[in-house]
């Protein structure tokens, strides 16, 4: 039994690893230093023989040619994650910094200009991908976040004032904090629209239902209990 394995065990290996150094992050992808696939030398060898029969080396030339493209494709996939590895750093360099809730919002449209790709590109290159940084191994898609506007009191008559934006991710760490610090015999209710985020309730539900955190009247405590 000690080896036992449940069925919907799934381990994560991840395909970016960023490490950090003082206040330097390196990049690296995974298996990008070594050498795992190469040509098979001795089809290679057998091309350049004089003699060879004409339907053996069209044969071997076709599969040549599948062959180099295939490794193309392989490093190709490797410069495009290497670049988009590189790219995400920059761009959420406070998250990689401090390991807390600032992500900054990113969307795949945002990423594929920048890298000069399709956006298409973007999404096949992080699908079912990870990273590994000092903070954890995280789903590459972790890192597209929508933006919220953050408001703030304006001057007169209660008028309000656009003061920047916030990411889905911040507003859930938000939602787990709040949470965690609040009077359980009064759950709190609507205390980001407080903060100034406009966000609906049913997005707070949302937000708070993939997090696995119970409804208000659920959290509740009471007194005689």
């Amino acid at each position: 039994s000690a080896f036992y394995q449940r069925p919907d065990s799934r381990y994560v290996i991840p395909d970016i690893i960023v490490r950090r150094k003082g206040s330097d992050f390196t990049v690296e992808v995974v298996g990008a230093s070594q050498n795992c696939l190469a040509l098979n030398a001795e089809y290679v060898a057998m091309m350049e023989e004089e003699g060879l029969a004409r339907e053996a080396a069209a044969y071997l030339s076709e599969k040549r040619e599948e062959a180099d493209s295939f490794l193309r494709n392989l490093e190709q996939r490797r410069q495009t994650l290497q670049r988009f590895g590189v790219f995400l750093v920059e761009r959420q360099f406070k998250f990689f910094l401090t390991g807390g809730s600032a992500l900054s919002p990113l969307t795949m449209q945002q990423a594929a200009d920048a890298l000069d790709i399709h956006v298409s590109t973007v999404s096949r290159a992080v699908q079912g991908k990870y990273i590994q940084t000092p903070w954890g191994t995280f789903p590459l898609k972790m890192f597209f976040t929508r933006a919220m506007p953050r408001v703030s009191s304006g001057m007169g008559l209660g008028a309000q004032a656009t003061t920047g934006a916030v990411s889905s991710f911040e507003i859930k760490q938000m939602i787990k904090d709040l949470i965690a610090a609040e009077d359980k015999s009064h759950p709190l209710s609507a205390a980001l629209n407080e903060k100034g985020i406009e966000i609906k309730r049913r997005t707070v539900a949302k937000y708070r239902e993939s997090l696995g955190i119970e409804a208000q009247s659920r959290r509740r405590w009471s007194c005689d209990s």
